[in-house]
């Protein structure tokens, strides 16, 4: 199952106040960004965050892995790793068999995946699509580690490929996350891996997670990740 980034912040706002979330309790878009609520967010969350970015029909077998549920299970408890869904998941929802299907009715340069990415390492050219990125926090300013996952041929391929990749980033989080020298230590580990990276600049997280679901949105879908962590889920 899966929720939405928007109902994770919500949970993360009330958890860090000490209120009970109740139904309905839904805050505006601008709220649920604002540097108090992402902080909120970290705080709720003792771990990284992470975003595979993919095209439905192009990277067929990054999708199938996806529609398989094992991402969830991949990154374990200290990485929240979010996708692309083509509707909305503001309570948990059981992932559907073709998911994100209804976003490859857009061309691949206006593919949510693709411009997400772009304006991320603009002015430098746009990494190969699929891939992982990695992200220390959302209330930091750092750059971001992006893998790209172009020789994921197939489903064993895909699994294989992004459970290796989410292991260094596992192995680099230790005891306690430091968030601001995630990307380095990160970098460091992918490299003695020979595993090829890229580095965006050094940006704001939060901007660029508020310009990824602005878009997504726009295309009527969401950004969600599996429903087990931060206890959600739970009765």
């Amino acid at each position: 199952m899966v929720i939405s980034l928007r109902t994770l912040l919500e949970y993360a706002i009330d958890a860090d106040s000490g209120q009970q979330r109740a139904s309905g309790n839904v805050r505006s878009f601008d709220a649920l960004f604002e540097p108090s609520a992402v902080a909120s967010m970290d705080r709720e969350h003792a771990g990284v965050y992470a975003f595979l970015l993919f095209h439905p029909v192009a990277d067929a077998a990054v999708a199938e892995y996806v529609a398989t549920g094992a991402l969830s299970s991949d990154s374990g408890p200290r990485i929240l790793t979010f996708f692309t869904l083509d509707v909305e998941a503001r309570a948990p929802l059981v992932l559907p068999a073709t998911a994100g299907s209804d976003l490859a009715r857009f061309d691949f340069e206006d593919h949510p995946a693709y411009a997400i990415l772009g304006k991320l390492f603009a002015p430098k050219p746009r990494p190969a699509v699929p891939g992982i990125l990695f992200m220390g926090g959302l209330d930091i300013d750092e750059e971001c580690v992006y893998v790209p996952l172009t020789d994921a041929a197939d489903l064993a391929a895909a699994r294989t490929r992004v459970a290796a990749v989410l292991a260094v980033a596992n192995r680099v989080i230790g005891a306690a996350v430091e968030r601001d020298k995630f990307a380095n230590k990160l970098a460091i580990r992918l490299r003695a891996a020979a595993i090829a990276y890229e580095r965006s600049g050094r940006t704001s997280v939060r901007e660029f997670l508020i310009g990824a679901f602005r878009l997504v949105v726009r295309h009527r879908g969401d950004i969600v990740t599996g429903v087990k962590m931060m206890g959600m889920g739970k009765a």
